[in-house]
């Protein structure tokens, strides 16, 4: 099943200053390949500068994933190369001082997950297929939570199912609904998949 939500990833994207990006890894999971040796390995990353540069690497993308059974993941929060610059100096006196020295090529990946974000945008993972009726509900139900806006901001497809995502709400008051629903406050949603 392909699922494609370039569009909408573009329809999410601003950039505010010449130092801000988004993040794609594309990756290659067990799941979908049981012949790999490792859970999940980063095949390719990518930091996006404009909505045109995503639009150069659309083909690039789409084709390593379709060549590897692979998928491509965005994160929807902004980071800033500054931040990063910073981050991964630190991280590597840290390597530097331990005298580990088997992940120094992974630090920019490192610092960009550790990176503060310049958009704090959740994603509530629903892995099973409720009927349209439950997902509106359930939006209902985020715009009682404090602080009372609108809090959905889109809609993106999975391959189980649907990622909605939120501005932040209070997540103890979510929680205390007993609902069995994942909200992630730090993590990529799929920019493209064709497993």
């Amino acid at each position: 099943m392909i699922i494609d939500n370039f569009e909408k990833i573009i329809s999410l994207m601003k950039f505010e200053k010449d130092t801000e990006f988004y993040f794609i890894q594309i990756i290659s999971r067990k799941k979908d390949n049981p012949w790999t040796k490792a859970s999940w390995v980063v095949m390719k990353e990518y930091s996006i500068f404009s909505i045109e540069d995503l639009m150069k690497k659309t083909i690039e993308i789409t084709e390593i994933c379709n060549t590897y059974n692979a998928r491509a993941y965005i994160r929807l929060s902004r980071r800033d190369t500054k931040d990063i610059a910073i981050d991964m100096i630190w991280l590597l006196a840290k390597a530097l001082q331990d005298r580990s020295f088997n992940h120094i090529r992974k630090l920019y990946s490192t610092a960009v997950w550790r990176s503060k974000w310049l958009d704090k945008l959740w994603i509530i993972d629903i892995d099973w297929e409720c009927s349209i009726p439950s997902a509106l509900s359930l939006e209902a139900f985020l715009n009682t939570l404090r602080p009372v806006w609108w809090k959905v901001i889109e809609h993106i497809p999975t391959p189980n199912w649907l990622h909605i995502i939120t501005k932040p709400f209070d997540l103890k008051e979510f929680n205390s609904e007993g609902l069995d629903i994942d909200v992630h406050k730090n993590n990529p949603t799929i920019l493209y998949s064709n497993t």
